[in-house]
Formats: structure tokens, sequence, C-alpha cells
């Protein structure tokens, strides 16, 4: 097994970060002024001036792509905000937040809290019932299914749709046709109740090529995760790609394109292999106070763990199955730093919001592109507060496989699979850097 190293700061698209640049760097949030009020990055800004700007225009179902870390969440609750009421539906003044997890759900009615104290806000998930008169209700995308009758159309002033990616499933159309007829399979005409549907989403494809475009319009505004390193609103990264001896050649893939997860668990759930994967931690980011490993599915979940657990090392993980308190004491402590590193197979893909995460291990190859950056992008968000610098980044590769067939650090940040890693390892150790 061959350890590979680089840090992404030596880039060519990326100047050098100065200490005095970190003061400036905030949470996703934004920053609060001398009044206390919160500001939006200008990124943030730019992009409900362009929804607005669309919407005035008549483009109704509109998609916003931002990266992970960049703070979704808080642009969709500015937007809905700042999106005035439509004088020709003046009834209109409801604003739904369609989420695809509870998680999300419980997340995203703290952050309209913590933005806008003065908004009233309900969930509707479950158990949890909403009266559907609040400003705002965060609703999950299977609650709200059952539940359409309590928001007729006329009355919504807009609909947000976070992990809008999901948006072409059968599930999703049956929901956003109701409030925007075009959008159903009979493609009906549109009333003059149809109120904007707004997408947001870090990774705006589908790998089962169902057509986004039956919903949103256009996109009106993308900012890659790239672009936002280099301006940095989000943090920088080192990289260290572990050539491990897996044969993936063996592995069929699905009808998304990706290798089927039963069958990457075999090859990855393997004693050697979950030895090499802990070994790569305790040899490399031991000292990372927060990491988040993604595994191929969960008994490699729970063989990691043990795994880390034997060389011991306080490690925790998280799964659909978890009960909710549980998970939600697990995250919190997470959170807080209580212990260093949480195992997961894609709970943890959407929508959580760790800062400190500071080391993201990817022990699970992937063929999508989308797949591989939203796991990295866990652990690219800014946390001065908790002392992160970077985020180091570990994944492994097939040393017997040809690497431009699995996303990987080097495929993603366009650089040479083997002589380009070589060559940057060589530079580094004559500048001394590792």
């Amino acid at each position: 097994m061959k350890l590979i190293n680089l840090r992404f700061r030596a880039y060519r698209i990326l100047s050098l970060r100065t200490a005095s640049t970190c003061i400036r760097h905030i949470h996703s949030s934004g920053v609060k002024n001398s009044q206390g009020e919160w500001q939006l990055r200008a990124y943030q800004d730019e992009c409900i001036s362009a929804c607005l700007t669309a919407i005035d225009k008549g483009i109704n179902r509109i998609g916003v792509s931002l990266p992970t870390g960049s703070g979704k969440t808080t642009t969709f609750v500015a937007l809905l905000h700042q999106l005035p009421v439509n004088e020709m539906r003046p009834e209109a003044t409801k604003s739904i937040i369609i989420v695809n997890s509870v998680h999300l759900a419980n997340q995203t009615v703290q952050q309209v809290k913590k933005l806008y104290p003065n908004t009233t806000v309900e969930v509707e998930r479950g158990e949890h019932v909403a009266t559907g008169k609040a400003d705002i209700t965060v609703s999950t995308f299977q609650t709200l299914r059952r539940r359409l009758h309590k928001y007729p159309p006329e009355r919504v002033k807009a609909v947000i749709v976070d992990e809008a990616h999901h948006a072409a499933a059968p599930t999703y159309i049956s929901i956003l046709s109701h409030f925007d007829p075009r959008i159903s399979p009979t493609g009906l005409e549109i009333t003059t109740h149809s109120p904007p549907i707004i997408g947001f989403s870090a990774t705006f494809t589908r790998h089962d090529d169902r057509p986004l475009g039956k919903v949103f319009q256009a996109i009106v505004y993308h900012r890659d995760f790239l672009d936002m390193i280099k301006a940095e609103w989000l943090c920088d990264v080192r990289f260290t790609t572990v050539m491990a001896q897996i044969d993936l050649s063996s592995i069929e893939t699905s009808d998304t394109g990706d290798f089927k997860s039963a069958e990457l668990g075999r090859v990855m759930n393997t004693n050697k292999m979950n030895a090499a994967i802990a070994q790569s931690w305790l040899e490399k980011a031991a000292n990372r106070k927060s990491t988040i490993i993604f595994c191929a599915d969960l008994a490699h979940v729970h063989g990691v763990t043990n795994e880390f657990r034997k060389k011991g090392v306080d490690a925790h993980s998280v799964d659909g199955k978890t009960p909710e308190k549980a998970r939600e004491q697990l995250l919190r402590d997470f959170r807080a730093g209580n212990f260093p590193v949480i195992v997961n197979c894609g709970v943890l893909l959407e929508g959580a919001d760790f800062p400190n995460i500071d080391c993201v291990m990817v022990a699970r190859p992937t063929c999508s592109r989308n797949l591989f950056a939203q796991m990295i992008g866990r652990g690219m968000r800014l946390s001065p507060e908790t002392g992160k610098q970077n985020c180091h980044i570990i994944d492994f590769v097939d040393s017997r496989r040809d690497m431009e067939d699995v996303f990987s650090t080097s495929s993603l940040f366009q650089l040479h699979p083997h002589d380009g890693i070589e060559g940057f390892v060589q530079e580094f150790r004559r500048r001394d850097i590792d």
C-alpha cells in the first residue's frame, strides 16, 4: 500500500492564504453587523438577486447550484424573506420548504428561527402536524405528499425544494405538480395560482437519467466548489490518496452507473482493508479533531468502526436505523468534539452541518462525481472558531486499475492519477511542506 500526499493550496488555481484573510471568514449563515443583523455573503446576495430577477421575468421554476458548505439553507431562507407577495396573488403569503429527511427538517426550522426570529415557522413531518398558517412550513416530502390538501397553491407564495436533484423522482413530481400542473406527466396548462418553485442543490444532475428539465426551466445561479475554495469561502484542503490492493474490476455497476453497494461492500469490508483504513488514519490524521468516514454498506460501517475501536480510537457509527433521539445526541456529541471519528455509509451525505469536520475518509470508491463531491463536501465548511485550518481528505483507489474509471481526488481536481500526484509529492518534499 502506498500513500500519496499533496496540499491543495499548492494547486495552480489558488493563491496562498495569509493569516489576515482568515479574519473575514464567517459561518455560512453570514455575519452580523453592528446592529446585530445578519448580512449575507456576496455570492448569497448575487444568488438571491438572480432568483428574484428570473421570477420577475416570469420564469417560475428555477434551480440554484451551490456547493456543500456554502450555506444553501441560509440562502433560500433569506430568499423567502426578500421575495415580495405577488400583487396578482395577494392571498399567497405562505411558503413551503421541502426536505428529504427529519434531520434536515429540524435543522431548517432552527435556521429560520435563528435568522428571522419574528417569522412564524412550523414543521410538517410524521406525528408533527402543522396548522398550515405559519409564514414558513418545513416538511419532509413523505409527509407533505399525504397532506397537500392543507396547502392550496393559491395561498402559497413560493415552494423551496432542498436537495433538488431528487425533484424528478415520481414522489416529488406528484407533490410539485400540485403547485404547478405543468410538472405533471399529463402536462396540464398552468393556472393563475402557480407559485414559484425554486430548487437548491450541490449536485444538479441525476444518475438515473430522469430529466430535471421537466421540473426546472433554468439554472439561474451556479457556483462550483473549486470557485468557492479559490474565493476562500470554503476551507483549504489536503489530500492523501491510498493506493490499495483492492480489485474493483469484478464489481458490477447499477442503473445509476455506480458500483453496486453490496458487491462493493464485499470487496471493501475485509479485515485487511479495514485495518488499512484505520492505520491510514492513525498515520496521517490522528491529530485531526473531527473525522467523518464514508463506507460501502452497513456491514462495512460496523467493520470499520470495530477496527478503529480495536486500535483504541473512540469511533461511533450512525445509520438509518439509529433511533432519532440517540442519533441526535450522537451528532451533538460529534459536533461538540466529544469523540474524533464518526462512520456512516450515506446517512450523512445530505444536510449534515458539521463545520468542525477537518478530515474526510472516502472508504468507498465511486464512479459518481456527484457522490464523491458530496462526501468530500462534508469537510469543506469554514470553522475558525474551532481552530480548523484545512480539511484532510483521504481516499482509497485500486492500485491495479486505471483510476480514470473511478473518481478520486486526482480526477476531481484534474491531476494526473500517477505522474501528476507523484510530481507534486516530490515538489512538496523539496519544499519540506509535508
